[in-house]
């Protein structure tokens, strides 16, 4: 297909003087309405078959505030004189080219070109565009493909975009909504605010929005329980009780309430306050502004009740009147915390070892029902420490009962306690080096535990003593000159609710076959709660181990002592505590280990120091062979009736050269609460002396 030389009459006639050409041409006018559209195309033919055809985009109309399209039809030479020439309009141009169907289309016949003149040929196009969205509308013409459907608004037209939930047809294809393609179960809006989860069901012109109905109930006072949804604003809609009907206002003081007929519940009968167990009568008359007020009772602490937000029996507790599993708050623990079902009594049959690493007894044969008893780890209140509660409704014990591991114990007796046997996490020889009681050299000692000695000239220092109320005692020196004391462990903190158990010792110096004696284990910390009455008639004891001997070899020399572990803590604490005439209560430090001896033809261990006390206030004996001179002699650990005491240095005697002895250790802390009496016979035993309010006579 050729191109014509169709211009723009202003260009044309510019170029051209006004002049038609020689062969003549054709002048096309195209005017148009509201609907300007997007392209104009230009096709002129003869009977020989020549055929030309242009394509004017609306970007190149010259005459736009004429509405007018002006082009040239120049006839060429070889072509019949009469022309068939056809202008139509589109709504569409891609590329270089008008696109899609023709909008309308006009054309005449038999034009005939006259030599050097102008053939007009004028087309008024019909189509309108009255809201301006570009998409026509010609009279007589159903809207479809690019034919507007609503001149009136500008958001109408072919091609509109739509949603599934849309509720008018925009692309005038004669769907909205869930009609339109690919809308098969996608969120939609039915139009009625009282459904929800709206979505598409079939396709089609038959497909539908589809929601859920919502349901109204409620609960309020004096208002029907069912109600209606309004579709328009979604919002339930409930009518009041009839006049009349019982309700229950506000205000706890007022009783045989009725409803008002408007959805209002009027106030019965005025009544005094009620009366709430656990605490004194109201201190104000009961009003509409339900202001009773409380005090707790005094004398009502300890007296049974039932807790009324989990209808537990308990008892009245002091201090905030709860009703609670104690008659008074615990130290390190909630004994609300533990549900009634986990609480059973505790039967031994001899003694056993509990281990709070493992959870585990040691005989379990020795321990009636383990499998009732329900210990567990928990983080306690004052410190945020790790340690294991067990609690026990009852203890009938059938020998002593030990704790060992390394975390701090608390036995919990929801009842009246008599153990009748002694009760022990004390540091201790066990088949070789000390064991710890539970919660004893724990991870919080650093400069507490004693410091450990080391060897000058082939004779060792011996290691200090653990701390804990007070400062460990330091080691001896070697019998060689150069060496150095070392020091007992630092104090500890001196909170007496505080769970840490005692320090250990420090080991002896030495080496190889030299060893030094292994610093003595800290007693543990162990607390006892009993929440009625503690009857008390045995040993109760946190005591530290004793440190171990230095070894000797008469070809290396000899090691030091070990120092003394310090005592542990121990907390006990009932609602009334009775202490009777065999009531031990200890936390005494172990004694420092005695320093080996050596010459080159013999040598001599040194002796093993005594652990802590468990049923007296004296001194534990540091290590000493009464034969020997040339060795330091182990420092006492601290009791009620002594500080600890220095190890010796090593001497020498008869070619024997001697290490130092260990430090002793240092006592640790006893805590005794009593919450309403407190009896102390005055032979009961306290080392050291007591914090608390229940001190002895």
């Amino acid at each position: 297909m050729h191109r014509l030389c169709l211009l723009g009459c202003v260009l044309l006639l510019a170029a051209c003087g006004e002049k038609a050409p020689e062969e003549g041409a054709i002048r096309v006018s195209v005017k148009y309405d509201t609907f300007k559209p997007a392209c104009v195309r230009v096709e002129a033919k003869d009977s020989k078959g020549h055929q030309e055809t242009t394509d004017i985009p609306s970007s190149q109309f010259k005459n736009t505030e004429k509405n007018e399209v002006l082009v040239a039809v120049r006839r060429k030479a070889d072509w019949d004189a009469t022309l068939s020439v056809t202008a139509s309009s589109f709504a569409e141009f891609t590329g270089s080219q008008c696109s899609g169907e023709a909008v309308e289309r006009f054309t005449n016949a038999s034009l005939t070109v006259v030599p050097k003149e102008f053939t007009r040929f004028d087309v008024t196009l019909k189509a309108v565009d009255g809201d301006g969205d570009g998409s026509p509308v010609l009279a007589g013409v159903e809207p479809a493909g690019f034919f507007d459907c609503d001149d009136k608004r500008a958001d109408i037209h072919p091609g509109a975009s739509e949603t599934c939930a849309g509720t008018e047809d925009l692309n005038c294809n004669k769907r909205f909504g869930c009609q339109e393609q690919d809308c098969v179960d996608k969120a939609c809006d039915d139009g009625n605010a009282c459904t929800v989860s709206d979505r598409c069901a079939g396709s089609g012109l038959t497909a539908q929005c589809v929601g859920t109905e919502r349901s109204c109930t409620q609960s309020a006072t004096c208002m029907q329980s069912s109600g209606t949804c309004n579709k328009a604003t979604g919002a339930c809609e409930f009518k009041p009780q009839v006049a009349g009907s019982a309700c229950v206002d506000s205000q706890t003081c007022t009783i045989n309430d009725t409803c008002d007929g408007n959805g209002t519940c009027l106030g019965g009968m005025p009544t005094p306050c009620p009366t709430k167990t656990c605490f004194r009568p109201a201190t104000s008359g009961c009003t509409a502004n339900n202001d009773c007020s409380y005090a707790p009772d005094p004398a009502q602490v300890n007296l049974a009740c039932v807790n009324p937000l989990n209808q537990r029996a308990g008892w009245c507790r002091g201090g905030d009147g709860a009703c609670s599993a104690f008659p008074y708050r615990p130290s390190n623990f909630d004994p609300d915390a533990v549900d009634p079902a986990d609480i059973a009594a505790l039967t031994t049959s001899g003694e056993v070892t509990f281990n709070t690493d493992t959870l585990a007894w040691d005989p379990e044969n020795r321990v009636t029902n383990r499998t009732s008893l329900k210990p567990r780890v928990v983080t306690t209140q004052n410190g945020g420490l790790q340690a294991v509660l067990l609690p026990v409704s009852t203890l009938t014990l059938g020998g002593p009962l030990r704790f060992t591991g390394a975390l701090p114990i608390i036995l919990a007796v929801y009842g009246d306690a008599n153990p009748g046997q002694p009760i022990l996490a004390n540091g201790r020889f066990l088949n070789g080096p000390t064991l710890r009681g539970a919660g004893g050299n724990h991870g919080q000692c650093g400069s507490s535990t004693g410091a450990t000695g080391s060897v000058t000239g082939g004779e060792a220092e011996g290691g200090g003593g653990g701390g804990s109320a007070t400062a460990g005692a330091a080691g001896g020196t070697g019998f060689s000159p150069g060496g150095t004391a070392r020091a007992g462990g630092d104090p500890q903190n001196n909170d007496p609710l505080l769970l840490l158990g005692g320090c250990a010792g420090g080991n002896g110096g030495g080496t190889g076959n030299m060893a030094g004696g292994q610093g003595g284990a800290g007693g543990g910390a162990f607390q006892l709660s009993v929440a009625r009455t503690l009857t008390l008639q045995k040993a109760l004891s946190v005591s530290g181990g004793g440190g171990a001997g230095g070894q000797a070899n008469k070809n290396s020399g000899a090691g030091g002592g070990g120092g003394g572990g310090s005592g542990g803590r121990l907390v006990v604490e009932a609602f009334a505590v009775n202490l009777m005439s065999d009531a031990r209560l200890t936390a005494n430090g172990g004694g420092g280990g005695e320093g080996g001896t050596s010459k080159n033809n013999d040598d001599e261990n040194g002796a093993n120091a005594s652990s802590g006390s468990i049923d007296t206030g004296a001194q534990a004996p540091g290590g000493a062979t009464s034969t020997s001179v040339s060795k330091g002699k182990g420092g006492p650990g601290a009791a009620r009736d002594g500080a600890a005491g220095m190890g010796k240095n090593g001497d020498t005697n008869l070619g024997f050269e001697g290490a130092g002895g260990g430090g002793g250790g240092a006592v640790g802390f006893i805590h005794l609460r009593s919450i309403q009496t407190c009896t102390v016979n005055a032979n009961a035993v306290f080392s050291p002396a007591s914090t608390g309010d229940c001190t002895p006579p």
